[in-house]
Formats: C-alpha cells, structure tokens, sequence
C-alpha cells in the first residue's frame, strides 16, 4: 500500500529526469499575443484615442481624404409650361409664374433645370438659362422665362413641366464628407475617425443633414481640413471596441 501512495511522485521525477537526459526542455507557454493597437482616452472629452502599431496600419491599409467646406444653396421645384419652341433654331421657352416675393429670392444669375412632371421618366434635367420676357409672349406679374438652346431637348409647346430654381439669400456653409467615411453604431449614431497624426485615430461624432450621392452634408463635425478616415473605418471601430476578441 506504502507503494502505491508514492508512485505518482516517482512518475514526476522520472518524467523530469527523462527530458533532462534527452537534452530537451518541456514545450514553453504560447508567447503573449501583442495587441495592434492601444486605446485611451483623451483627458477632458469623451473621446478615445486609436494608436495603431505600424504594422497592423499597414495590414489595414487606410486611406484618408480632407473634410470641406462647400456653400450649399437652396434649390426649389416650381411648376413650369412650355410656352413657346421656334422652329428655326428649336429654342424651347419655359414660364414659370411666381409671387412677388417667391420672384425675389430667385438668384437669375443661377441657371435652372427642367424635369419632366413623369416621376418615372429616366430623362436628364435640361439646363436653361434667366431670359427677360419675350415680346408677343404675355405672362403674369410674376412670371419668369427660361430659355433652353438645342435640338434634343424633347420637349413640346404646353408641355408641363418641373423648374428647379436657386434660391436667394439661403447660401449658407456646411462641411461635406465622403460617404465611405461615416460609420454608423448600434443605436444609428454617425461617427467618422479622423487622422490628427501618423497610426492616431480618434473616433468624432457627426450630424448629417442630407446625403448627396456620394457625398454627404453636414450640420455639425470636425472643421475642414480634417483627415478622416474613408478605408479601414469598420476595422478601427472593431479594433477600438474589441469586436471578435
């Protein structure tokens, strides 16, 4: 009985002795896996700072473009009639009848566009310019001509049409990202990263206010000149919130 109880002992040492003997050391502990990258926050914000190592930057291979500042003006669509085309040159003339005060916030210098009323027609606007009233054309107070100048225009005399018109006094500033930047978490918030410095990446809040193809406007974000982040932003939001470990 005294024999067995001190086997397993004796099994140890044989074991520790026969790796010994043979010139070999027991198989090491799996190295630490090293993180790529290292998250802290930025003292006095609410905002976590993304510092990558070289070599998890060069594996993700991020790209970055500039936030810019664009004045955005005010468009409208007004109803409009094909009131005349001439035959010689087929130079389409466009009315559109508008109150006096609607009249003074048309920037004329701005061209308009006319769309066909069909909300399935795959027609291209057509660009027309401000003319001053046509004679023999006669027209309400507040009517406005555009004229459009071609041979494939398309259009004909009555036609209804849609006039998109800019808008007076409604220019204002806004900061415009591309769309491949914003990130949207699980609640619908915006973010975009920003590159303030080489492997640094600090995740910012944006407010869209309309997204204009493949770009998109903004009420409120970082200011112009900001490099954010337009691939490589999944794997940074990941990366910072540890999504897959």
């Amino acid at each position: 009985m005294r024999l067995k109880m001190f086997r397993p002992v004796l099994v140890l040492t044989l074991m520790a002795a026969g790796w010994q003997g043979l010139g070999c050391r027991p198989p090491a502990a799996p190295a630490k896996k090293m993180a790529p990258a290292s998250v802290s926050k930025i003292e006095g914000t609410n905002l976590m700072r993304l510092t990558l190592l070289p070599e998890a930057a060069k594996r993700l291979d991020i790209q970055t473009a500039p936030v810019r500042d664009e004045t955005i003006v005010a468009k409208r669509k007004v109803a409009g009639e094909v009131v005349s085309i001439r035959s010689d040159n087929n130079t389409a003339m466009v009315q559109v009848n508008l109150t006096e005060s609607e009249q003074k916030l048309v920037r004329r210098a701005e061209p308009a566009f006319i769309l066909p009323l069909a909300h399935q027609s795959k027609a291209l606007p057509i660009k027309a310019l401000s003319v001053k009233q046509p004679p023999g054309l006669g027209g309400l107070p507040g009517s406005i001509f555009y004229e459009i100048s071609g041979n494939n225009h398309g259009l004909v005399r009555r036609q209804l049409v849609f006039v998109e018109i800019s808008l007076a006094g409604n220019g204002e500033g806004r900061k415009i990202v591309p769309y491949a930047a914003v990130l949207y978490d699980p609640k619908g918030n915006t973010w975009v990263y920003t590159n303030p410095q080489p492997l640094v990446f600090i995740r910012q809040p944006i407010y869209i206010e309309t997204i204009r193809g493949n770009e998109v406007i903004l009420s409120g974000g970082p200011p112009a000149g900001t490099a954010v982040v337009t691939v490589g932003g999944a794997e940074l939001y990941g990366t910072e919130f540890g999504v897959g470990k």
